[in-house]
């Protein structure tokens, strides 16, 4: 895998909105604008220096011409375009998809804007019923009624049948990312959960319970991306894209040739560790997509941090991953705890890993920090590595 394209870009602005109270009285144009607003000045910058948009369309928006439509709202003209698709896998390549526009000459400052506000729009139950009819097989999954979540739980109980994973061992994962919640203001659910508390929710598909399971939300983020001259010349701690991978078994679940185990986890997290001439044992935080918490264990091991069917044990009841332990996971919260509103839930991930490499996390910083690799899904069983450093 080729080195050439590591530490050619930085990011050098991100912004967020808060959790609730950034979203509260704004439609879903507002949101976006004021997703870029924050990022164009946490980057020192102005609109009128942007000259590249990556966006990525909402799930429920019916506007073909996504990129375009928004740029013509913002005022943004001359631009590059990029269009991401839905899922969660985008969410941590929209990052390389910026860098080769940089690296290509198409643009030299890009702005990544990520926004949905299915929670206002459809309610949790609408959103509950849209995912399985728009990503689900239409012959075979569809109309034997099962959730987005389903195909979770279906990885979880052949995890469960062939390793002896438990049910307490899911739990340890959501009181680990409640727990790094706490500490981030901007945080959805702060409120403290133990294991005892996971599993007496009640169970939505089993074996995940409600705490097992992410929340449905509003809200989105923003970044600013620069190539790597520019990024050390400007006022903002420059993040840097050290690497990235993207391997695919299918769109749905039952084309998945093992449920139990994510070979093609296995390879993207190479290609991102080879590109940055790194090793799994050089990551200092890691970002596991988590609309689940099996989704974390699994996860973990296809990135390469513990064997295949170790997952549960190796988290150590969620201490492992908490706050002071050894591998520093989802310190926002992650899905599960800070916000889940759909297309953008996981770039949240990207702005936290981002002021983490900056040193800006206040009580929730992982000291001394310099890599940060991210771990997308998309579809069902579509795998994205980013890695981050300083």
């Amino acid at each position: 895998m080729t080195t050439a394209i590591s530490r050619q870009t930085a990011i050098i602005g991100v912004g967020e909105l808060g959790i609730p109270e950034g979203t509260r009285n704004l439609n879903y144009w507002g949101l976006h604008a004021q997703a870029a607003k924050n990022a164009i000045e946490d980057a020192g910058l102005t609109q009128a220096d942007i000259d590249g948009v990556v966006v990525a369309r909402s799930g429920l928006a019916n506007i073909a011409d996504f990129p375009s439509a928004f740029c013509q709202y913002m005022g943004i003209t001359d631009f590059w375009a990029e269009q991401l698709p839905i899922g969660g896998i985008p969410m941590t390549s929209v990052v390389w998809r910026a860098a080769f526009g940089i690296i290509g000459g198409f643009a030299k400052t890009v702005l990544i804007v990520v926004v949905d506000n299915r929670k206002s729009r459809m309610e949790q139950s609408g959103v509950i019923h849209l995912l399985p009819e728009r990503d689900m097989s239409p012959e075979f999954e569809y109309p034997y009624g099962p959730l987005m979540l389903s195909n979770f739980a279906l990885a979880a109980q052949r995890h469960m049948y062939e390793f002896g994973t438990t049910n307490e061992q899911l739990a340890g994962v959501a009181v680990a990312e409640r727990k790094w919640a706490a500490l981030h203001p901007n945080a959805h659910k702060r409120a403290p959960i133990a294991i005892e508390d996971v599993l007496a929710s009640r169970m939505i598909t089993s074996p995940l319970h409600l705490l097992d399971c992410c929340m449905v939300s509003d809200g989105g983020g923003a970044a600013v991306m620069v190539s790597a001259d520019r990024a050390v010349k400007m006022g903002k701690k420059p993040v840097y894209v050290l690497g990235f991978g993207q391997c695919g078994d299918s769109q749905s679940v039952i084309g998945m040739p093992d449920l139990a185990e994510s070979i093609t986890t296995k390879k993207a997290t190479k290609q991102s560790l080879d590109m940055a001439g790194l090793k799994i044992s050089d990551i200092d935080i890691v970002y596991p997509y988590d609309p689940t918490t099996f989704s974390v264990i699994w996860a973990l091991e296809g990135m390469g941090f513990c064997k295949v069917g170790q997952g549960g044990r190796f988290i150590r009841g969620g201490d492992l991953i908490s706050p002071g332990g050894d591998l520093p996971t989802n310190t926002h919260g992650g899905l599960l705890s800070y916000s889940a509103p759909g297309a953008p839930g996981h770039f949240f991930a990207v702005i936290e890993a981002v002021r983490q490499l900056r040193g800006e996390c206040k009580q929730r910083q992982v000291e001394g920090a310099k890599v940060a690799m991210l771990h997308g899904e998309g579809g069902f069983a579509q795998w994205g590595i980013t890695v981050l450093g300083k």
